[in-house]
C-alpha cells in the first residue's frame, strides 16, 4: 500500500514538473514571439522612417528643380514704341519696315482714319498694348490735346523715341518727296513751308526738354537713313 502511495506520489511529482517546464517553455516561446514581433514591427518602422525621409528629400529635391509653372507661362512684356521727331527723319517709313521685317503692329496717327479711331475709341492705345506695336506720328507740339495723347501713351507702357539729329539730312530728304509729291511750286513751296514751321514749333515749345524722350538719329555718318535692324538695335538698348 505504501508503495503503491509512494508511486502515486511521484507520477503526480512528474506530472506537475512536466506541466511546469510545458508552462516555462510556452512562456518563453511566447517571449521570444513577442520579441521577434516587437523586432519586426521596429525594423518595419525604421523603413517606413527611411522611406518617409527619402520621399520627404526627393520632393524637397522636385520643389528646388522644378520650373516655375507661372513664369515659364507668362510671356514677355511687348515691345511698345512711340515715334516721333523732326520732319523728314523716315518716322513713317521705319514704321512700316519695322512692321514687314520684324512683325510689329504700325499704326500711324497722320493717317486720317487712324487719327479718327484715337479721338473716338477710348480703349484704343489700351487695345494696342497686347503686342509688339509701333506708333508714329509727327504731332503738333503746340496743341494741348496732341500732348495729353502723347502722355497717355507713355503711361500706357509706349517708350517715346524722338527722331531727330542731323537736319540738314532730313531737309534734304523732305524737299525731294516734297518734289515728287507736288503737283505744282505753289503745293511745293507750301510743303516746304509746313518743314520749317513744324522746325519753328518744336524750338519755340521746347518741347524736347519738356518731355525728355529719347532722342535718335536715323541718318548714319554718311546722312544716309540707317538700316532698319541697326536703327532697331539701337532702339532696344536705350
Amino acid at each position: 500500500m505504501r508503495a503503491t502511495a509512494v508511486a502515486r506520489g511521484a507520477h503526480t511529482s512528474a506530472e506537475r514538473t512536466r506541466a511546469t517546464a510545458a508552462a516555462r517553455i510556452a512562456a518563453i516561446s511566447a517571449a521570444s514571439t513577442r520579441a521577434t514581433a516587437a523586432a519586426r514591427a521596429a525594423a518595419i518602422g525604421a523603413g517606413s522612417t527611411q522611406a518617409i525621409a527619402a520621399a520627404r528629400n526627393a520632393a524637397g529635391s522636385a520643389d528646388r528643380t522644378a520650373p516655375n509653372i507661372c513664369k515659364t507661362m507668362t510671356a514677355p512684356d511687348p515691345d511698345l514704341l512711340l515715334i516721333t521727331g523732326i520732319p523728314g527723319t523716315g518716322k513713317t517709313s521705319y514704321g512700316d519696315r519695322f512692321a514687314s521685317e520684324f512683325g510689329f503692329v504700325h499704326r500711324d496717327i497722320e493717317d486720317p482714319a487712324t487719327a479718327q479711331e484715337l479721338c473716338t475709341n477710348p480703349n484704343f492705345i489700351e487695345d494696342l498694348t497686347v503686342q509688339n506695336t509701333i506708333v508714329t506720328w509727327g504731332f503738333d507740339p503746340q496743341d494741348a490735346v496732341s500732348l495729353n495723347f502723347i502722355r497717355q501713351f507713355r503711361q500706357a507702357g509706349f517708350k517715346l523715341i524722338w527722331f531727330d539729329g542731323n537736319r540738314e539730312a532730313a531737309l534734304r530728304e523732305f524737299e525731294a518727296r516734297a518734289k515728287s509729291e507736288s503737283s505744282s511750286m505753289a503745293e511745293y513751296y507750301l510743303r516746304m513751308h509746313e518743314f520749317y514751321q513744324q522746325l519753328y514749333r518744336i524750338e519755340a515749345s521746347r518741347i524736347i526738354e519738356t518731355l525728355r524722350p529719347v532722342v535718335v538719329d536715323s541718318f548714319d555718318s554718311q546722312g544716309q537713313f540707317k538700316s532698319a535692324a541697326d536703327l532697331l538695335e539701337e532702339i532696344s538698348q536705350l
